[in-house]
């Protein structure tokens, strides 16, 4: 059976160098109907809220792990980003 290597994959930075914040909640609530309640509580507590505080240094330490059953999507701070901006990383 072939292993599968990481893929990343990063929400883009317009060419105005600017994110709405409701773009980001957005993409949050996306990735929330994928929780079952107790991982949207945990989700929102330890990834999203932290996220949307607009504390850099923070958002750079942050990530969270879901098994999707079929592979793992972990959700974290793109490091190439100018401005935090969220980043997936889906293994097998």
């Amino acid at each position: 059976m072939r292993r599968l290597r990481p893929v990343a994959q990063r929400v883009v930075l317009p060419p105005n160098g600017f994110v709405y914040y409701t773009e980001l909640e957005k993409f949050f609530d996306i990735i929330e109907h994928l929780l079952a309640d107790d991982g949207k509580k945990a989700f929102k507590e330890q990834y999203r809220d932290i996220f949307l505080s607009r504390d850099k240094e923070q958002i750079l330490k942050v990530s969270f792990t879901i098994d999707l059953g079929y592979c793992l999507m972990q959700l974290r701070a793109d490091p190439d980003s100018v401005i935090p901006l969220p980043m997936m990383i889906l293994a097998k």
